[in-house]
């Protein structure tokens, strides 16, 4: 298994964070790339950035049936939906912030198991550095001229990139034992 695209919706549903890995073997994001067929008919394949974009965005549809009505606070929802050998989990805080992570399973078919308590920490990690984050007073993380917090808009930090990207080697780590 080896992790996509993370991904934090705001409470209005507008992307706050999306980043991709694994675009494509040779490392370009490429914007789409044709195959011939035996009957010399071209077949455009979709950029892989925007094709995890899109599954995220059909994944929100679950979250929102999912928490609707909980009381709970910082919700795993366990896997949302499956798509090709990818799957999306998601959590949600009673901010109504989102979280989600796309997982690619080469092995099994895509019948591959992961641990629920395993993303639940990851979840956890990956929420903790964005409160973090939107906690300190010396990060940019509003827009000039804006008088309430409902009005914040995240910009993610070099620090928050970085520390992202180690609880996504964390997970990959666990993953592979």
């Amino acid at each position: 298994m080896s992790i996509d695209a993370i991904c934090i919706i705001g409470r209005d549903n507008d992307p706050l964070y999306f980043q991709s890995y694994n675009i494509s073997n040779n490392g370009e994001n490429v914007a789409a790339t044709e195959s011939m067929d035996n009957n010399d008919s071209t077949i455009l394949e979709p950029d892989p950035d925007f094709y995890l974009r899109l599954l995220m965005y059909s994944a929100l549809d679950l979250v929102e049936e999912r928490s609707r009505g909980l009381a709970e606070k910082n919700v795993y929802l366990g896997q949302l939906c499956t798509g090709d050998q990818r799957k999306v989990y998601g959590f949600v805080t009673t901010t109504s912030i989102k979280f989600m992570v796309a997982l690619t399973d080469e092995g099994n078919d895509g019948k591959g198991i992961l641990q629920d308590s395993t993303m639940r920490d990851f979840f956890r990690n990956i929420h903790g550095i964005f409160v973090d984050t939107m906690s300190n007073p010396f990060s940019q993380t509003t827009q000039s001229g804006t008088s309430s917090a409902r009005d914040a808009k995240f910009i993610p930090s070099k620090r928050f990139r970085a520390l992202v990207e180690k609880v996504k080697n964390n997970l990959e780590t666990t993953m592979k034992k």
